[in-house]
């Protein structure tokens, strides 16, 4: 047998090998192992990629609460805004850091620019028109000359205080009316209360540290998904 009738013999070999893989991997493809098999790994895929984008939100909400906390929110940056306080119009103005830096009540219609009045007739047209007309007069008592005295705190913070509850005058009320106005001042407190909570325990966590480690945890957690998703 010559030289070139071995490499054919061998060369058929081999083709008839490879077609016996190929029919092997094709059969293979088809049984019900792989076909659970891809399914799983689909599914492991789609839960780490979910997993991803939980992270990145979780990553994202912790980067605009930093950012809140060290220069409060945007729009209340080097501003001067109006608010009701309690029934007193006032208004608070703020640093290029959203600290609160004056706070005082308005007392005439004239210290109202167009925008603010504006504001006023969409948020309070009772108070709109009493200031317009002349017949507004504001009644302060300790709880304004408290929110008055700010010393730097964020806008946030002021308005959650500014915020708060005040005990209802039920004087002149009967059983029935003044029960109702205690459920809504109930109502109102414990609102409150959660939303102080929520504040003040965002605060200490950037204050204490925490907040930053969260934040390096999460970058580590999107890491080491990457390498998965890339292995």
């Amino acid at each position: 047998m010559t030289k070139q009738s071995n490499e054919m013999i061998q060369l058929q070999q081999q083709v008839a090998q490879m077609q016996k893989q190929l029919q092997a991997n094709n059969a293979y493809k088809h049984s019900s192992i792989f076909k659970r098999m891809n399914k799983e790994a689909e599914k492991w895929f789609d839960e780490k990629v979910a997993e991803k984008e939980t992270v990145l939100q979780q990553q994202k909400f912790i980067k605009e609460t930093i950012a809140n906390m060290m220069l409060g929110k945007p729009q209340h940056r080097d501003v001067s805004t109006i608010k009701t306080v309690n029934g007193v119009l006032m208004r608070v103005a703020t640093d290029e850091q959203a600290n609160v830096v004056k706070v005082e009540p308005i007392k005439s219609f004239g210290e109202l620019d167009y925008s603010e009045r504006s504001q006023l007739m969409t948020e309070n047209k009772k108070l709109y028109t009493r200031l317009k007309h002349d017949v507004y007069k504001p009644e302060m008592n300790d709880f304004h000359i408290d929110v008055m005295v700010t010393d730097g705190i964020k806008f946030d913070e002021w308005a959650i205080l500014a915020d708060t509850p005040q005990k209802p005058n039920l004087e002149g009320l009967g059983m029935e009316d003044s029960s109702k106005v205690l459920n809504d001042y109930h109502t109102a407190t414990e609102a409150h209360t959660a939303r102080l909570t929520t504040y003040q325990a965002d605060k200490t966590a950037f204050e204490t540290g925490t907040m930053n480690n969260d934040l390096r945890e999460c970058e580590s957690k999107i890491e080491a998904i990457n390498s998965e998703l890339q292995g």
